[in-house]
């Protein structure tokens, strides 16, 4: 009972891990591409009604943005949320008996 406990918690500090360096590579390359390539993108997909107002810098604002944004909700002060997100996120892994 106890193996599978630190099991479950060693497969959660796995899975957590992951999805941090998941979160920070997407930031990353949103914060390092998105400002320089905004107005491009809105022309390709929107043309010229888009391009030419202010809705590129607005992207490329937004685009750093995601950076801080994922990085600051991975810094929960108390870890009662992330256990919930994590709870509501992840599906029951089943034990040897079937139940969760």
């Amino acid at each position: 009972m106890l193996r599978d406990r630190a099991g479950d918690k060693r497969q959660s500090a796995r899975l957590l891990a992951v999805l941090v360096r998941s979160v920070a590579i997407v930031g990353t390359v949103a914060a390092a591409f998105g400002p320089a390539y905004a107005w491009l993108l809105l022309r390709l997909l929107y043309g010229e009604r888009w391009s030419d107002t202010e809705a590129p810098a607005a992207l490329a604002a937004y685009s750093s943005y995601i950076l801080l944004l994922a990085v600051s909700t991975l810094g929960f002060p108390n870890p009662k949320p992330l256990d919930r997100l994590l709870g509501v996120v992840a599906l029951p892994i089943p034990t040897r008996n079937g139940s969760p």
